[in-house]
This record gives structure tokens, C-alpha cells and sequence, in this order.
């Protein structure tokens, strides 16, 4: 995608990801709120190394690969807690969301099916609050 970057008029190439352009395979800490897991899921992410004004280096990612991470999306990065099954006990698949409202993981969340419909009447006035749900909380 060509854009101006707002600052010296130049055009820029933003990425989407940079699984196709990385440097580097970097494990990534994200924090899980529930029980079944350990509370800092370490998930890989693609990364490029970036030459900074002063000289120094940084490796930077994109915000998809991030969220892609988050979500446990197994993307052939390796490393553990990730999957290409959303019926696996990985946290953030329907299999897992289903064990918190004591569901089928085949029947869908509930409360993403509210969130969804809620979306729609509201034209996308919807929040996500992460962590929201509390360890031994359970709905029935």
C-alpha cells in the first residue's frame, strides 16, 4: 500500500505483515487471563531489524502479526501455544472458549454471537475488554 508518511511527503510502503519479509523470529510475551494456561503465552512473531536516527538498531513488527500471535494463529513461525485447529485446548479457539461457558466448542460462544449482533445494531460501537473474565468465574 503507497501512502505519503505525513512528515517529509515522501511515499512509504506500508505491510500488512512481514511473514514474507522478516529478519527475525522473535518470542513475543502475551498475557493470558484464565486458568487452564500459564499466564505469559510466548509466541513467536515476524520481525525486521530497522536502522534508527540516532544509529542504533530495533527490530519492529507489524500490528497484524501481533494480533495474529495473540490470537494463537499458527502461521509456521514454531514455538508453542499456536494452532491451525480451532478445536484444540489452545487459549483463544472456540474449543477453549467453550470449556468457560460450558458449551459445545461446535455450538459457538454465546456471548461472541451477542457481540457480533451487537456490533451490527450499533454500526460498530463495540469494545473489547481483555481479561474481563476472571479466573474460577463461570457462566451458566
Amino acid at each position: 500500500m503507497q501512502q505519503n508518511d505525513g512528515k517529509s511527503g515522501r511515499e512509504v510502503s506500508a505491510r500488512l505483515s512481514l511473514l514474507d519479509n522478516r529478519d527475525a523470529v522473535v518470542g513475543v510475551g502475551f498475557p493470558y487471563f484464565g486458568a487452564e494456561h500459564d499466564e505469559l503465552l510466548t509466541r513467536n512473531v515476524p520481525a525486521r531489524k530497522v536502522v534508527l536516527a540516532d544509529g542504533s538498531t530495533a527490530l519492529v513488527a507489524t500490528v497484524f502479526d501481533l494480533m495474529a500471535a495473540n490470537y494463537g494463529i499458527d502461521r509456521g513461525l514454531g514455538g508453542g501455544n499456536v494452532t491451525s485447529d480451532y478445536m484444540a485446548d489452545v487459549p483463544y479457539t472456540p474449543a477453549l472458549a467453550a470449556k468457560a461457558y460450558r458449551g459445545e466448542a461446535r455450538d459457538g460462544d454465546p456471548v461472541a454471537r451477542e457481540f457480533a449482533q451487537n456490533a451490527d445494531q450499533t454500526h460498530g460501537k463495540s469494545m473489547v475488554i481483555v481479561g474481563a473474565l476472571t479466573t474460577g468465574t463461570t457462566w451458566t
